[in-house]
């Protein structure tokens, strides 16, 4: 199957930010995610709500 690289590649930041979570505890972890998924989520959110309405 082929893959875009820039698809399946991270940047360094967030690399190195994976790794700095993978030594927190699990609940530190869960927490963390549920963070990062709520901002995901809002900025969807945002995108959908005011950018869809312009294309």
């Amino acid at each position: 199957m082929f893959y875009c690289k820039s698809l399946v590649t991270m940047t360094e930041l967030l690399e190195r930010a994976i790794a700095r979570l993978k030594t927190l505890s699990a609940s530190e972890q869960e927490a963390i995610a549920a963070v990062m998924m709520a901002e995901l989520a809002d900025d969807r959110r945002w995108d959908e709500a005011f950018l869809t309405d312009r294309l």
